[in-house]
């Protein structure tokens, strides 16, 4: 059976998350987001909400270039 990218889209993996507290030049926090499976999977953004959204896009992105590959 091959496996799809809506397969390994439904699989569970390990988000990890950190608060950015920038003080320098009064640039606002955000938060940094990486998936610990997928090497390259991270992104970053304001709300918990947002990164959710980003990592999922992220991580389409990922698979579909793996497929494509082979």
């Amino acid at each position: 059976m091959e496996k799809t990218l809506d397969y390994y889209m439904k699989l569970q993996y390990k988000i990890e998350l950190d608060q950015v507290i920038n003080n320098r030049n009064q640039q606002k926090n955000f938060l940094l987001g990486h998936i610990e499976e997928l090497y390259g999977c991270s992104t970053h953004a304001d709300t918990i909400e947002e990164l959710s959204e980003k990592l999922e896009i992220v991580k389409k992105l990922y698979f579909k270039n793996l497929l494509v590959k082979g």
